[in-house]
């Protein structure tokens, strides 16, 4: 004996089927987003530790530091980009995204101040400046505190 379907049953069927690929494509979409997200994150917070723990920066010539400096103007522009959508925004509020969104917000601020310190690095009135109050310290000898 077989069962015939009406075509309310196939139908309803149809978009539970629907409904169920559509739920899939968003967790992998979610899964994919989370792990990339965490590969950016600890991609960014590498390689802004190294920067600021290598001393070639200060090694760098002005024009060197300058061109440095703007391409990772380039990449805080881009990070800064995807930091600021809307998307991007609300899913700060998720687990699944909030450490890794953390970690890259961090990190992008802190290559904006790498970049600063470049630009500064940069400028002869700034270190002429820096150079003027480290004259302008009243030196000091070493002190001794507490006994032996």
């Amino acid at each position: 004996m077989s069962a015939t379907l009406t075509f309310d049953q196939m139908e309803r069927s149809a978009d539970r089927t629907l409904a169920f690929v559509l739920w899939a494509k968003y967790v992998k979409n979610m899964v994919l987003a989370a792990g990339g997200l965490a590969l950016l994150d600890r991609l960014l917070k590498s390689f802004v530790r190294d920067l600021s723990h290598d001393s070639t920066l200060a090694s760098l010539s002005d024009e060197q530091a300058a061109e440095f400096a703007k391409k990772l103007q380039e990449l805080h522009s881009q990070m800064d980009f995807i930091l600021q959508r809307n998307t991007v925004v609300q899913w700060r509020e998720h687990m699944l995204f909030a450490h890794s969104l953390d970690g890259l917000v961090s990190s992008t601020e802190d290559l904006g101040d790498i970049i600063e310190d470049l630009r500064l690095s940069c400028n002869p009135d700034f270190r002429s400046m820096i150079g003027d109050c480290v004259k302008a310290l009243p030196s000091r000898t070493a002190e001794f505190v507490g006994h032996m």
